[in-house]
């Protein structure tokens, strides 16, 4: 079950889902954000978050960044308990779709049950 704190956003979902693809590494913010689509700036905020609610570990990068020529990078990981309400988000999730009037010939289907 997912912390009472920690909704289902998009934007932590498509975190998960990416973390997900290869639960034991050590990912950067950066890195996340590109594969998962989100906002440079919008990551850090959902990274912390994820952090606080114990559902990722960070660390450090351990190099000299004189030598690798560029800051150390923050590394997160998946949490057991991450992956585990990572894998319930992503399964779970139910995006909002707002269609397009672009799409010739869209027509919503009626709720209820499918065949």
């Amino acid at each position: 079950m997912m912390p009472s704190k920690l909704r289902h956003t998009e934007n932590v979902v498509a975190i998960f889902n990416t973390m997900l693809e290869r639960p034991q590494k050590r990912w950067y913010g950066l890195e996340l954000a590109n594969r998962a689509n989100i906002g440079s700036a919008t990551i850090y905020a959902a990274l912390t978050r994820l952090e606080s609610a114990g559902l990722l570990e960070a660390t450090w990068e351990r190099v000299d960044p004189s030598v690798v020529g560029r800051p150390r990078r923050r590394l997160y990981k998946l949490t057991r308990e991450g992956a585990r309400v990572g894998r319930s988000a992503v399964a779970e999730y139910q995006p909002r779709v707002v269609p397009s009037r672009s799409w010739p010939g869209w027509r919503p289907r009626p709720a209820g049950p499918t065949a």
